[in-house]
């Protein structure tokens, strides 16, 4: 029996049908070149913004500092030092600062939640807004995509289930400030 396909949206592509064993034409060509590699990396430059890639690489160095503090024996084996033809690749987008990245291939996403769980809170007391974790995810994705490495299946469902749950959790403390605000008798409530 044929696996059942969804019919709308992306199509991925894992779910795509090819030929991952045919020999690549013309392989063994050198076909790059000093103007052919400038051009190329100047059409990826349109993709996002400087800023948002200096951001997702801060988040990402945000994670790599938790762990290199609060769990270092994961450090170790989460974290990897950029090469030096890596810092001055400028497909890479490490703009010659950003000296770590995560090991992606692999990533616990656990160590990703326990991170997310430790800076829920801002310094007044709220909890931070959703977007902010979303932005995470995304630093994560764009952090693996960049170094060339794939992220396992169990992250991607791990980690949605995650952010729909902070979703319910952010709604809930948002509905129980309302009920508060409007009712002067908290301790009947």
């Amino acid at each position: 029996m044929a696996p059942t396909r969804r019919r709308d949206g992306r199509i991925l592509p894992h779910q795509r049908d090819t030929d991952d064993l045919a020999p690549l034409l013309g392989a063994d060509l050198d076909l790059r070149n000093d103007e052919f590699e400038q051009q190329s990396n100047e059409i990826a430059e349109l993709a996002m913004e400087k800023k948002t890639r200096r951001d997702h690489h801060c988040r990402i160095i945000r994670i790599a500092n938790f762990w290199k503090e609060n769990c270092p024996e994961h450090y170790v084996v989460g974290v990897v030092q950029v090469s030096n033809s890596d810092l001055k690749n400028p497909t890479k987008f490490y703009f010659d600062r950003y000296k770590e990245d995560l090991v992606h291939t692999g990533l616990n996403v656990l160590m990703i939640k326990r991170y997310l769980m430790s800076t829920m809170k801002k310094a007044n007391g709220k909890v931070k807004s959703l977007q902010d974790v979303r932005k995470y995810k995304d630093a994560i994705l764009w952090g693996a995509k960049v170094a060339g490495q794939r992220l396992s299946t169990s992250f991607y469902e791990e980690i949605d289930a995650h952010i729909a749950s902070y979703k319910k959790k952010k709604v809930r403390l948002t509905r129980r400030k309302l009920i508060q605000s409007r009712c002067h008798c908290v301790s009947q409530c």
